[in-house]
């Protein structure tokens, strides 16, 4: 019985993993963007506000924003018709 169910654990938990998506690497190292986030937001806050700032570079830093979409491609201009030669007024 113990077996099966182990199994049967072990097989789900391989299903999930596979499911999952990967992540990517960041462009910008969690170690580069932390200080330097910590720096500009300290020296843009005064004090009840700036002890927030481990949290928000925390968040910032962790989850970079994603790029804007890029915008559709613009639909080709149609071409011209050109005159078909039995068309001779």
């Amino acid at each position: 019985m113990e077996g099966k169910s182990l199994v049967a654990i072990l097989v789900t938990m391989m299903v999930i993993g596979n499911l999952l998506p990967q992540t990517e690497a960041q462009k910008i190292p969690f170690m580069q963007c932390f200080p330097a986030c910590m720096i500009v937001c300290k020296s843009e806050s005064k004090f009840p506000k700036f002890l927030t700032c481990p949290i928000t570079c925390l968040k910032t830093c962790l989850h970079p924003p994603s790029p804007p979409p890029s915008p559709p491609p613009s639909p080709s201009p149609s071409p011209s018709p050109s005159p078909s030669p039995c068309e001779n007024n």
